[in-house]
């Protein structure tokens, strides 16, 4: 077991005793170390310093821990810490902007969509404002299929989904087939409508259910 999966293994054990604190910590640690092996470092043998190509994957999960330690602050009644870590996802996410690792349509609109969701979870910002201009994006892409399918995008999606079944709302299979898999703009559409209700719910019962989370 790698050591970010021991962080996200203790994050969750500690969750489900509800040290929501302690678990916080702990996903902020896995999302930590997912973004340190984001980063490939250049090959010994070719002794310069190139810029390391990114793992993309590992920024999928290194947002996803991040979402969740923020929402785990704000559950152990800590806004501040909670706004604090939702922050620093939103700059992590316009970094990869800035440098260019992100420059599709469907990976431009994927950035506004986190962002959207560290605003809502962290409570400071108006989230819609960022779905929008996801949703703008998303219409462009082509190949929606196939960008809902890349293992960073459908990262993030885990946690809504996950989110929407532990407060009880209705999906239907083909529904949640069209929002993981097949359609980001049907994705974006169901954030829009439903996430911030989501949240409110996870708020209110101080606590989520989740095998995979």
């Amino acid at each position: 077991m790698s050591y970010i999966n021991r962080y996200k293994k203790t994050a969750q054990e500690l969750f489900e005793m509800g040290e929501l604190e302690a678990a916080g910590k702990y996903y902020i640690a896995a999302s930590n170390g997912s973004l340190m092996e984001f980063r490939r470092l250049p090959k010994k043998e070719e002794n310069k310093f190139d810029n390391p190509s990114p793992r993309l994957q590992r920024f999928g999960s290194a947002m996803k821990y991040l979402l969740l330690g923020s929402l785990c602050f704000r559950l152990a009644d800590q806004p501040a810490r909670s706004r604090n870590h939702a922050k620093q996802g939103e700059l992590c996410v316009e970094n990869v902007l800035d440098e260019g690792v992100y420059s599709t349509n469907a990976q431009i609109g994927f950035c506004q969509e986190l962002i959207g969701d560290f605003r809502l979870i962290g409570d400071y910002s108006n989230y819609e404002d960022s779905y929008k201009k996801a949703a703008t994006q998303y219409e462009m892409v082509d190949n929606q299929l196939g960008w809902s399918l890349e293992p960073d995008i459908e990262e993030s999606i885990i946690v809504t989904m996950e989110l929407a079944d532990s407060v009880g709302v209705d999906i239907s299979e083909d529904e949640r087939n069209e929002i993981m898999y097949e359609s980001l703009e049907t994705r974006i559409e169901f954030k829009r409508g439903n996430y911030p209700k989501i949240i409110d719910s996870v708020i209110e019962a101080g606590t989520w259910s989740s095998d995979l989370l």
